[in-house]
């Protein structure tokens, strides 16, 4: 929470939050899909972020990430 302070403040101007569900989601699925085949190719998944800005920071959708990162 002390990045979402220095956002608030002005001492950084954009601050990257990564979708972890996402990371998690996509992480289980390639330990099973290791597990039934014995074997694992590399995958290249992408990873989807929110910018959060200042001015952005108090909308509805942006509240529900930085009240989810503060558990």
């Amino acid at each position: 929470m002390t990045l979402v302070y220095y956002l608030d403040t002005g001492v950084i101007e954009c601050l990257l939050v990564p979708d972890e569900f996402s990371i998690g989601y996509k992480s289980l699925i390639a330990a099973v899909e290791k597990i039934r085949k014995n074997s694992y190719d590399i995958q290249e998944n992408e990873i989807f972020y929110t910018p959060l800005r200042k001015e952005t920071l108090f909308y509805e959708d942006n509240q529900k990430i930085l009240f989810t990162m503060s558990q």
